[in-house]
């Protein structure tokens, strides 16, 4: 199992294979290299190999344990998506 892959071979396609970041980032090296625009190159780490490290090392249980990580993460989710939609929207005013 391979639990590398270089940057510049991943894209948006790839998000189950190495989370979406990581695809972000491969994207904009495939497409903004050629505009001129300077990205290093580099490999990113599969989500295999992080469940592979989360088993090795079990903290599968310990993460469990952490309270309201659910709301936690669900709160952090929708605080980005509110900030998106009000940037795109004063956009579409043209008020930025």
């Amino acid at each position: 199992m391979n639990y590398t892959l270089p940057l510049k071979s991943v894209g948006i396609n790839d998000i189950p294979l190495v989370g979406g970041k990581n695809a972000s980032l491969g994207e904009m090296l495939q497409h903004l290299t050629a505009l001129g625009v300077s990205i290093p190159d580099g490999f990113v780490i599969t989500v295999d190999a992080y469940y592979e490290f989360i088993k090795y090392n079990q903290l599968n249980e310990k993460i469990k344990d952490i309270p309201d990580m659910d709301f936690i993460i669900a709160r952090v989710c929708i605080k980005c998506i509110s900030k998106q939609v009000t940037k795109k929207s004063r956009q579409a005013f043209n008020l930025v």
